[in-house]
């Protein structure tokens, strides 16, 4: 967990630079990786979290500021068909 966190720092700094210099497409792509990185570091803290007898607060601060960071760039970002991302976190369309 704690090379994918490092990881999703890394991209986010890859990010940053893109978007500075004003490269779309590169900035589009990393971000995609960024939110499937941050959607795997998601999953793996709940697997882990259920797995674990007693829950530690440090899984629960590293799920929580994954979560965070994973809205943060989903909002920003516009798809019009169901992703990996949407498999991993389980969404479906509700009639």
């Amino acid at each position: 967990m704690t090379l994918l966190d490092t990881y999703s720092q890394t991209l986010l700094s890859n990010l940053r630079r893109f978007e500075e210099l004003r490269d779309n497409g590169g900035a589009w792509m990393i971000r995609s990786s960024y939110v499937s990185c941050l959607a795997h570091l998601a999953v793996l803290c709940q697997a882990l979290g259920d797995a674990e007898p007693a829950p530690q607060a440090s899984l629960d601060t590293l799920c929580d500021s994954t979560l965070e960071r994973l809205g943060e760039l989903a909002q920003s970002m516009c798809m019009e068909e169901y992703t990996r991302l949407d498999l991993l976190l389980k969404v479906c369309i509700i009639p």
